[in-house]
């Protein structure tokens, strides 16, 4: 995951956080994804991931929501 740089969109990037569902992604995940203010959902075969931005922001390694 890219979260926008304070610059913007150009130059080097880093990536930002890596979306996981509990472990590792199952095969297809990430075929389709919503964003909506600070939520974002994966889609895969057969599930739906729902992401919430914690309060320390889009960084490290994430898991889905429990709720």
């Amino acid at each position: 995951m890219f979260v926008r740089p304070a610059g913007g969109w150009n130059g080097a990037l880093t990536e930002s956080a890596k979306l996981a569902p509990n472990g590792t992604p199952p095969d297809g995940f990430g075929q389709s994804v919503a964003v909506s203010g600070d939520t974002i959902v994966v889609a895969a075969p057969g599930a739906a991931y729902v992401f919430v931005k914690p309060a320390g922001g889009w960084s490290g390694s994430l898991k889905e929501s429990a709720n």
